[in-house]
Parts: structure tokens; sequence; C-alpha cells
């Protein structure tokens, strides 16, 4: 007579000490570690974005009103500024005072003085309309997007203090430069996005942004990869800006959040 199969054996003897009862409470352990480590990367990610944001300043006012708003060194010093939702204002920047980066998103009819300095010399204004910035001190680089529903203008000090303008579908976007009384209108409606610049005759020009490596704007490689040149050192410091960040995403991965708030910091920075 053909006996059974045999089910003997390291494997059978292995499934018959782990009971069904035991089976289960492993499983559930299994399943709670899960939630414990989804826990732990949202609990990172939160104290990440809560660091950012004692690192950025909001402004958002909607009463209008003639007296300008003083920002001061104690609430902006050091920190990205974020003007968003404003309505009928005037901010003022006093000198003395340092602040990252400067934001204005969808805001309306709002003035901002800018006698502060820019550490990364950024302004970024999108979805915005009746925006004037009269800044004292340099910046390398504006970017104007979606802006179609009324004028943006941005006043220099002086000529030498105006880098680069990217700007998209912002078709009242106007450059002034203070003691003169005519502004110059560069922007057009559409998708395509421009960059205007400073000629060395000294006319402005605006063409089509070309993006090449890693979206750096290809006509601007040549001069970012003169030794020396101030784009070659604007360059370094965004592929360094971008190295940091990289290696914050890593340590996000790993669940080092400590050691990604520093890598992220340092980006901004």
């Amino acid at each position: 007579q053909a006996s059974a199969p045999s089910r003997s054996g390291p494997a059978a003897f292995e499934r018959s000490l782990v009971s069904p009862s035991f089976a289960k409470a492993m499983a559930q352990q299994s399943a709670a570690g899960v939630v414990f480590e989804a826990l732990c990367f949202e609990a990172g990610l939160a104290a990440i974005i809560m660091q950012q944001a004692a690192r950025e300043l909001r402004l958002s006012d909607t009463r209008a009103s003639d007296e300008p708003i003083e920002v001061s060194v104690g609430d902006a010093d050091g920190k990205a500024v974020r003007i968003q939702g404003s309505v009928g204002v005037t901010y003022r920047f006093p000198k003395g005072l340092t602040i990252l980066k400067l934001f204005i998103e969808k805001s309306h009819d709002v003035k901002v003085e800018l006698g502060c300095r820019l550490k990364t010399s950024f302004l970024e204004v999108s979805h915005c309309s009746g925006i004037e910035v009269r800044a004292q001190e340099p910046v390398a680089t504006v970017q104007a997007d979606e802006c179609a529903s009324g004028p943006v203008r941005i006043a220099y000090s002086e000529t030498e203090h105006l880098g680069r303008l990217f700007h998209q579908n912002c078709p009242a976007l106007e450059v002034a430069f203070l003691g003169q009384r005519e502004a110059k209108r560069i922007g057009v409606g559409g998708k395509r996005q421009l960059v205007t610049s400073m000629t060395a005759a000294g006319e402005l020009r605006s063409e089509e942004v070309i993006r090449g490596e890693r979206e750096y704007p290809a006509q601007f490689m040549a001069a970012a990869r003169a030794p020396n040149s101030r784009a070659g050192k604007v360059a370094d410091l965004q592929q360094e800006s971008e190295a940091c960040r990289t290696r914050g995403d890593e340590a996000v991965r790993a669940n080092d959040f400590a050691q990604a708030l520093v890598h992220y910091t340092e980006a901004v920075e």
C-alpha cells in the first residue's frame, strides 16, 4: 500500500512550532512596525517643515492704508519673507535689515520699499497686479510669473543694480530707474518665458529662455563657465545648493531627519 508523501523534515518541524496565535501576533507586530516607521517619517517631515517655517516671515494685510507697514529687524532679519494675499498696502524694509529672499504672491495694489539687502539677491512676483517694488540695493534675479491682470513695476535705484528678469505671461511688466520719468514695458503675454537684461550699451534686451543642462538657461552657459565671472559664481552656488538639497532628500529617506534639516538649511543659505 502506497504511503502518503512524507511531510517530515526541518521545514515541517519549524511550521509545527508556529501556532496560529503566534503567527497572528507576529503579523500584527510587523504591521505595527510599518505604521510606527510611517509615523516617524511624517513626524520628521513635520519637524523639517516647522524649522523651515521658522526661517520664513509671512505677511498678509487686506486693510488698505496710506501708512507704510514697517518690517522690523526683529521679525525678518535672516529670514525669507513671503507677502501673500495682501491688498492696498505699502511695506517698508529698512536699511540695515538683511533678508534671504522676497516672495510676493496673489497680492494686489501693493508697494514695497525695499531698502534692505537681499542675501540671495532674489525676488519673485507671481499671480499679482498693481505691484511696485522700489529696490535700493542690487537684485541679481527677478522672476515674475502669471501677472496678467494688472501692472507690475520693478524700480531700481541705478542701472547697474539690474541683473536678470525672468518673466512669463506678465504683459504689463515694467522696469524703471529711480530719477527717470518713464518706465520701460518689457512684459508680454503667453506661455513663453523671457529673460530681460541690460546690454553693454545700456539698453534693455529681452530674449526667449532656452533651457539646457540641468534646466539652466543655455544662453548663459558660456558666461557661467568663464573663470572668475559673476555668472560663473552664481552657477557654482546654484549647483552647491542643489547638491545640499539632494543630500537632504537622501537623509530623509534614511530617516535621519536631523541631518536632513542641516542639508536643507545649507541649501537655502
